[in-house]
């Protein structure tokens, strides 16, 4: 695409699928599966391709869940400053998990 065709669409407009392939955005409409064999096949890639999903923990179970006084050590009780305890809690969890 031009850079004068992108200077003139990018201007935080949000455009709709069929919007977007009428005005040249993207080359054809599907889901995040036809993307992954459009994907793989630009990859060179002959089998169905596997995927992977990852989740991300929340805090509480890296605080709380198995190995917590490793994971808090590890973490230099960084998330509790995240999650906006007081300081004087942080010091106190701090002495309960770490030194038992």
């Amino acid at each position: 695409m031009p850079i004068d065709k992108v200077k003139e669409l990018a201007d935080g407009r949000i455009f709709t699928g069929r919007q977007a392939l009428k005005i040249g955005l993207v080359d054809k409409l599907g889901d995040f599966y036809d993307a992954v064999d459009i994907a793989a096949e630009e990859a060179g890639i002959k089998d169905k391709p596997v995927l992977k999903y990852y989740t991300t923990p929340n805090p509480f179970s890296v605080l709380f869940g198995s190995g917590t006084k490793s994971n808090l050590e590890g973490m230099g009780l960084e998330i509790l400053r995240l999650l906006c305890i007081p300081h004087k809690y942080i010091q106190l969890l701090a002495e309960v998990v770490l030194h038992n």
